[in-house]
């Protein structure tokens, strides 16, 4: 990792993102200059000064400044998992107050980083941090996808236990936040609704996505990179799952295979839609040959479907960023 203010690529994320992290040493092995910089830490830490046109903050060693991007020519911006919306963790005064230092810190770091966006229009943003922002929302994600041609199983949002449409009869329920995290040791895990659970009228205030539950012969896990499209096929021998980040990994075979050319055209219209310079997505392909949507992400990993042997995703994702540096 590259400390010199001409860093070719600047990546953005969380101290516990191990796909950046070996994205990094995988641009360094390529010739490719570049700074790691993990946005989340203790209010304590961080020194900031900032005016319009010019920023700099450090943590330790760690510089992030608005003169290294704009050197830059490449930023990777991957918040994920909520983080985007509280990076700086406060400890001082009461509850209220620690709040408040947060909201205050999280509205500086964005704002700072879309300052830059506005400003350095040469860089290559992936994705912005003007889109990252509206690009969270699961229910968004997927209820617009019908616009560019991408098929998504029957899915409906109701505090009254109201159904989607099912030619099964079977449903799963998932979060709607891209943060599925309930507290430091529970995880809302795409589940499978029981015959209990929907036979019966039920009330909740917590709005959840209920979706039409498909019995699938695999999954594809596609990535769309500036214009770039990689995709991964993903079978498991595990019955009855519903949540393939759950079943055991020794159960797990991951291939790279040729994109569909359907579905190559019609991610890549869904990015230039949402202005997504990268996304994630997530198909279960049926017996009759349908790739149905399940999930999408702007900030969707790869660790799970890679092997330190094997960095299939981290390679790909590398040499594309190489590819556009070297324009």
């Amino acid at each position: 990792m590259s400390r010199s203010v001409d860093d070719a690529a600047v990546l953005i994320t969380n101290s516990h993102d191990q796909d950046m992290a070996d994205l990094s040493q995988a641009l360094t092995r390529r010739g490719v200059p570049n700074l790691l910089w993990s946005f989340d830490a203790r209010d304590e830490e961080l020194v900031v000064d900032a005016a319009p046109g010019r920023f700099r903050l450090q943590r330790d060693e760690q510089v992030l400044s608005s003169e290294r991007l704009a050197a830059a020519r490449v930023v990777v911006h991957r918040s994920g998992l909520g983080q985007q919306l509280c990076p700086v963790v406060t400890i001082q005064g009461s509850r209220r107050e620690r709040e408040f230092a947060g909201r205050e810190w999280s509205s500086l770091i964005h704002g700072l980083l879309i300052e830059a966006e506005y400003r350095h229009e040469h860089l290559t943003w992936v994705n912005r941090p003007s889109t990252g922002l509206v690009a969270a929302k699961k229910y968004q994600l997927l209820a617009t996808a019908e616009l560019d041609g991408l098929r998504v199983p029957g899915l409906r949002v109701s505090t009254e236990g109201l159904l989607p449409h099912s030619s099964t009869d079977q449903y799963v329920c998932k979060a709607i936040n891209e943060d599925e995290n309930i507290d430091d040791r529970r995880v809302y895990a795409t589940a499978v609704l029981d015959d209990e659970d929907v036979s019966a009228p039920f009330r909740t205030n917590v709005p959840s996505l209920i979706q039409e539950r498909v019995r699938a012969q695999c999954e594809l896990r596609l990535y769309c990179l500036l214009g770039a499209v990689l995709c991964l096929r993903v079978v498991t021998d595990t019955p009855d799952y519903a949540d393939i980040r759950l079943v055991r990994p020794e159960s797990v075979s991951i291939d790279q295979v040729a994109v569909p050319p359907a579905l190559e055209d019609h991610v890549r219209r869904y990015c230039r839609r949402h202005r997504l310079a990268y996304c994630a997505f997530d198909f279960l392909r049926t017996a009759d040959g349908q790739d149905l949507l399940i999930d999408v992400n702007p900030a969707g990993g790869w660790a799970f479907y890679e092997t330190p042997g094997e960095p299939i995703v981290t390679e790909w994702y590398a040499d594309t960023i190489s590819r556009t540096i070297s324009r």
